[in-house]
């Protein structure tokens, strides 16, 4: 994907997916690569660390509970995971939404304020 996002000189967000599947894994970060107009660069490295805890994450898989977790961050009730707040400034920088890298990361840090356990 990066190859071809490169020789067309287009954009994108790239990540590595869990059996071939991107999702914002709560757990640990993955290395964060954004193509931008066919150059590469890579936004954060993955974590590769042993967890020293796991964030407080929701009871079952099913959407349900997976829903309801969310609410419970919205709500501030339970810490939002640093590795979900990084990819979240990710997405705010190559959507256009922040001007560079350091204010996507100002906005996710002021935004969930009391909501991320850990920071970076």
């Amino acid at each position: 994907m990066r190859n071809l996002l490169i020789e067309r000189g287009e954009s994108g967000l790239l990540l590595r997916g869990t059996e071939g599947e991107p999702y914002a894994n709560p757990k640990r970060r993955p290395k964060l690569e954004y193509v931008n107009k066919g150059v590469s660069a890579t936004l954060f490295e993955a974590e590769r660390e042993s967890l020293r805890a796991l964030p407080n994450l929701p009871e079952g898989m099913d959407a349900a509970s997976t829903a309801g977790w969310i609410r419970r961050v919205l709500d501030k009730q339970v810490p939002l995971p640093l590795p979900i707040a990084n990819q979240l400034a990710c997405c705010l920088y190559a959507s256009g939404q922040a001007e560079d890298f350091n204010q996507a990361k100002a906005i996710v840090a002021v935004e969930a304020c009391g909501m991320m356990a850990g920071s970076n």
